[in-house]
């Protein structure tokens, strides 16, 4: 485990996580402050209370009921988050997210929630061996945010949150704005 010091002395401003048994620790050293933090894994709603008062962005809104809970927490707290939902753009029945056909409706009703800023998208693409493989999944989503961003003329929609250890170069190559490099980490 990297410690937030160690993080923050190498010039790295934003971390994740993406379970809060793991976060919960990290989050109580003082030097968690100078982090700015974002979850980045599946979200069950009765963990909502943890999340929203700590963490500044949440990349995992896969449903509205979800978006409901983490606005009334924020609210809660006296904060905004900054949001981005999780599109199953690749339609995977073992992932999460909203399809890409109901986006622009549920980007609508969240964009209207009070205390969550939304900010863009998230996916997680195919584990493939060839990372080439994954572009049409992160192009999908890029192309996605850019029609939601002008059917609701959201400014600040353009974030895409997509792209892995093994498949970061092509994420950014197809517009990434932030990437999951965890795994580069530890085993550079």
């Amino acid at each position: 485990m990297i410690s937030c010091l160690t993080l923050a002395a190498a010039c790295v401003r934003d971390a994740a996580e993406n379970r809060w048994q793991a976060a919960r620790e990290k989050l109580e050293h003082q030097a968690s402050a100078l982090l700015t933090w974002h979850f980045i894994g599946t979200l069950q709603t009765n963990k909502v209370k943890y999340i929203a008062p700590r963490f500044d962005w949440i990349h995992s809104v896969d449903r509205l009921e979800l978006a409901v809970a983490l606005a009334q927490a924020a609210e809660r707290a006296g904060r905004t988050l900054n949001v981005l939902m999780q599109v199953n753009v690749a339609q995977e029945s073992q992932k999460h997210g909203f399809a890409p056909e109901i986006c622009l409706e549920a980007a609508r009703a969240i964009a209207g929630m009070p205390s969550l800023a939304l900010r863009g998208l998230m996916t997680m693409a195919p584990q493939v061996d060839d990372p080439e493989l994954a572009r049409p999944v992160f192009r999908a989503l890029r192309e996605l945010r850019d029609d939601v961003r002008a059917r609701l003329s959201l400014a600040a929609f353009d974030e895409l949150s997509m792209g892995m250890s093994q498949d970061y170069p092509i994420a950014i190559e197809e517009g990434a704005t932030m990437v999951r490099i965890g795994l580069r980490l530890v085993n550079p």
